[in-house]
């Protein structure tokens, strides 16, 4: 930045959200059913559909990302979440489903059923092993909830397992349906995993083989288990390095370097310090709204960039700071800072979207995702208790740039980290309030994938790629009225009123 004075004319630039413009339909041999909505989140991770849920303490925590993820969208952990807490939500989710669990938990023989009940109340049954030949376990039985009902809690495992010689068990290698066809051939809910000395090397559970089939599109990683991703502080490099080692041995399969500038040196440091000592794990970056920004933590080596200073429903930076570009050149500003790197680093639309129309409105401009605060906040696997007033129903969203959010959490995401004059005045860039309740994250993301998929069909867009080809239209206000059902007395649906509301 110079010190000069620059004439206004050059410095002045137009700015275009979702409201301002339409994707223009094109002649179009594309059914909406042959559209493929599948799209990167960010390079080496592939998701099924383009929903990303927005790592605010209203939006996900582990129900969520459970949610997001069986529907074929990514979930990321508030940076709110630390130490144990943090650690119970990444347990929770790995092992919600899994293709072979590879350490399940054991149970030994000489422990009573009082001790392997407590062990986890999420499972039903586990193997049961000696460690007599080292630290390898070597397989004797299982023990499940059939075996312990109507036994002494303080009777020995031993005495009312299932032995080894009754058990079904199979080879590692075992394919998906090899394993399903075995379970289905023996009636058995747990199938073992042995190798050649009968040591257990794995498990295999019915459970995880039927949520596998109920949701094809799952999003998860190479052991058949929802992925997990986790934003973390970036003011810090060296912070941002030592939280993100304790979380890869709980199962990470990504990182989002949170904050509200992700331009700053701070944000660009800590992505580069990441991706150098973490080179096979991909890092989103963000937030940023212009080309600079974009550069940086492109150089930087990030994965995917997370686009929007400003457009959340519940976040003020905008009218607190006076910063912030509208989002559809936001994202196109970004998307041709990629473009001109010659980078294929993927775009993440963050903040601004209410109705199912503005997602491919996102993508057009050249989005690959689009991340949902408010929309998912209103949603049953939102964290936080259902208010009720009168006959409605609502859940609390508010941003983690609010005066609430900032006393619980700290101010870093916003540079207020109680240096200087930032320590006697939190100055809030969001906040709090509440969202109607509209149903469950599946139900709102299958409206808003047929909803795509047949904006899609009217472009001829069989891929989220060929919409960064379609031509946009600028619309006056009259031609946004126009748009919206009108002239009539009364409106009458058959959708219900929470899909009119996110319809539009």
């Amino acid at each position: 930045m110079g010190t000069k004075w620059v004439p206004l004319e050059e410095r002045l630039t137009e700015g275009l959200t979702f409201d301002d413009v339409f994707v223009i339909p094109h002649r179009s041999r594309v059914h909406p059913r042959e559209v493929d909505i599948t799209t990167e989140l960010c390079r080496g991770i592939r998701i099924a559909t383009p929903f990303v849920s927005s790592p605010m303490d209203t939006v996900t925590e582990e129900k969520m990302v459970i949610a997001i993820e069986l529907f074929g969208g990514a979930g990321v952990l508030h940076k709110g979440m630390r130490g144990s807490r943090l650690k119970e939500a990444l347990t929770t989710i790995k092992r919600f489903m899994a293709g072979q669990i590879k350490n399940p938990i054991k149970a030994t023989p000489n422990q009573t059923l009082r001790a392997v009940k407590a062990m986890n109340s999420l499972y039903t049954g586990f193997p049961v092993v000696s460690f007599e030949d080292g630290d390898k376990p070597k397989l004797l039985g299982i023990i499940t909830r059939r075996d312990m009902d109507g036994k002494e809690p303080g009777s020995l495992v031993r005495d009312s397992m299932t032995p080894r010689e009754r058990l079904v068990v199979a080879d590692p290698s075992i394919s998906f349906d090899g394993a399903l066809n075995l379970m289905r051939l023996h009636k058995v809910e747990k199938l073992p995993l042995v190798d050649s000395n009968d040591y257990l090397v794995g498990l295999v559970t019915r459970r995880d083989l039927d949520r596998r089939l109920k949701h094809p599109k799952a999003t998860v990683d190479s052991q058949g288990r929802l992925l997990v991703g986790v934003a973390v502080s970036g003011a810090n490099p060296e912070s941002a390095v030592e939280h993100v080692k304790e979380l890869i041995p709980l199962g990470l399969d990504f990182v989002v370097v949170d904050s509200a500038h992700g331009g700053n040196s701070a944000i660009i440091a800590s992505t580069l310090s990441l991706k150098n000592t973490f080179s096979d794990l991909p890092v989103i970056a963000g937030n940023v709204a212009d080309r600079s920004s974009a550069e940086g933590l492109v150089e930087a080596g990030c994965d995917a960039l997370r686009v929007g200073v400003g457009p959340g429903s519940i976040c003020s930076t905008r009218i607190v700071t006076g910063i912030g570009v509208p989002q559809i050149t936001a994202v196109a500003e970004c998307r041709g800072i990629v473009e001109s790197l010659g980078s294929s680093v993927p775009i993440i639309a963050d903040g601004g979207i209410s109705q199912s129309g503005q997602v491919i409105k996102a993508l057009a401009a050249g989005a690959s995702t689009v991340m949902l605060g408010n929309l998912l906040a209103s949603t049953i696997e939102s964290p936080g208790e259902v208010i009720t007033r009168g006959n409605q129903k609502f859940k609390k969203h508010r941003g983690m740039g609010s005066a609430e959010a900032i006393k619980k959490y700290g101010g870093d995401r916003y540079f207020q980290d109680g240096d200087g004059e930032s320590e006697a005045v939190i100055v809030p860039e969001g906040v709090s309030g509440t969202v109607p309740l509209r149903g469950t994250v599946s139900e709102l993301l299958a409206f808003f994938s047929v909803a795509l998929r047949n904006g899609m069909g009217y472009n001829g867009a069989k891929t989220i790629p060929d919409l960064w080809e379609a031509r946009i239209v600028k619309v006056t206000a009259a031609g946004l009225r126009e748009a919206a059902p009108h002239d009539l007395t009364s409106i009458e649906s058959e959708t219900s009123t929470s899909k009119q509301e996110i319809g539009g």
